[in-house]
């Protein structure tokens, strides 16, 4: 196995576990919006018990207003907290699966914490902030909600289906949230209200978050490593939910200045390319002749210094291709019964075999979480 296949499975178990952080995460920043419903059907009781009036609906709106405004708040800087750490361990991950790939120190420069910080508190999406995508959450959340307690009151509806319009009805189960102590706090699900929408935007947002997050530390780590890195090769989850533009760019190679690279003319976005995006960039490196070439100082000495502890072969596999194509389902299913059991869990890995639980049902995780502690000690940080 060439050190890019090396380098390409250790991207590919990382990108398991992100995706379970990322449902630790949501379970932490959610607590936030199922609470809301509670608190949004008490001021429903609260503020229209005794009768509809102009002046109450009016009131309504302005408390309801700062309580929407107040969850989303807590919601939004719950995740900025996750994303943070976070960035510390992208860039730990991407130096730990080179080096052990090499099985050499080659990647030695790292950003400082406060870059980290910065590329996570500035958490760029689509080319704009995710700050603002939070506000026009919070702010559609105060539209709809007067909205359909306007159009239930036009029709001559009840507190109980007004508050059904906003959280829905339950359905039985109860789903456990995590709380700012660590504890799991399991409370009722509701159906079929226009929590269900403000909900399913959450979770994309923060997936979509920390996709973003960990792939532009990737990025950064890239191009403060220029001395021992050429380029980067995409990398897309190739099953049923993979774009067009995923499946299209797979495999595709770019320079770290993004240069297209092996004649393709495609430009280069880096991912996430749109909302959920799972595909991430492999670092390629150089060649070590290549690298035997540079002028560099102090790169010569870095050589010296790990030249005696990288075998004849790994040497001159550096810079190649992946030899083997792999996705995310191969990869799983190629791992061990009990790295299995691990990531799935024994009632979820018996579903798996019995071919009813998809990949990306896999990956998604809600039922086995991997805490920001869990995830360092997963990338050896």
């Amino acid at each position: 196995m060439n050190v890019a296949d090396k380098i390409e499975r250790k991207f590919l178990s990382h990108a398991v576990d992100l995706s379970r952080f990322e449902a630790e995460v949501m379970q932490k920043a959610l607590l936030f919006l199922k609470l809301l419903d509670s608190e949004l059907a008490k001021d429903i009781a609260d503020g229209l018990g005794t009768g509809y009036t102009q002046a109450r609906l009016a009131a309504l709106k302005a408390q309801t207003k700062a309580t929407i405004a107040t969850a989303y708040a807590k919601l939004e800087t719950t995740v900025d907290k996750e994303l943070k750490a976070l960035a510390a361990v992208e860039q730990n991950f991407v130096v730990n699966a080179v080096n052990s790939s090499v099985g050499a120190d080659l990647i030695t420069t790292t950003l400082l914490p406060e870059q980290l910080k910065v590329i996570a508190s500035r958490n760029m999406i689509f080319g704009s902030p995710a700050k603002d995508f939070w506000k026009k959450q919070s702010a559609d959340m105060q539209d709809k909600f007067m909205a359909e307690i306007r159009m239930g009151i036009f029709r001559g509806e009840g507190l109980d289906q007004l508050t059904q319009r906003i959280r829905g009805k339950a359905t039985g189960k109860r789903t456990g949230y995590k709380t700012a102590s660590g504890k799991q706090r399991y409370l009722v699900d509701f159906k079929g209200g226009i929590m269900d929408v403000q909900t399913r935007n959450a979770k994309s947002l923060i997936r979509t978050s920390v996709q973003q997050v960990a792939n532009s530390v990737m990025q950064n780590t890239f191009k403060a490593n220029s001395d021992v890195i050429k380029g980067q090769v995409w990398l897309s989850t190739l099953d049923t939910r993979t774009t067009p533009y995923c499946q299209a760019v797979d495999g595709l190679s770019w320079t770290l200045e993004g240069k297209p690279i092996g004649g393709h003319s495609e430009p280069f976005n880096p991912p996430p390319v749109h909302w959920n995006c799972r595909s991430v960039c492999l670092c390629l490196l150089k060649t070590w002749e290549e690298l035997s070439k540079s002028k560099s100082p102090d790169l010569q000495k870095k050589l010296r210094k790990i030249e005696k502890q990288i075998p004849e072969f790994t040497r001159s596999s550096m810079g190649g291709p992946v030899s083997e194509k792999l996705n995310y389902k191969q990869w799983f299913d190629k791992q061990p019964e009990a790295v299995k059991l691990e990531i799935l869990g024994p009632g979820k890995l018996e579903i798996y075999n019995r071919g009813n639980l998809s990949f990306r049902d896999m990956i998604d995780q809600t039922g086995n979480p991997l805490t920001i502690d869990e995830l360092k000690v997963k990338v050896g940080s």
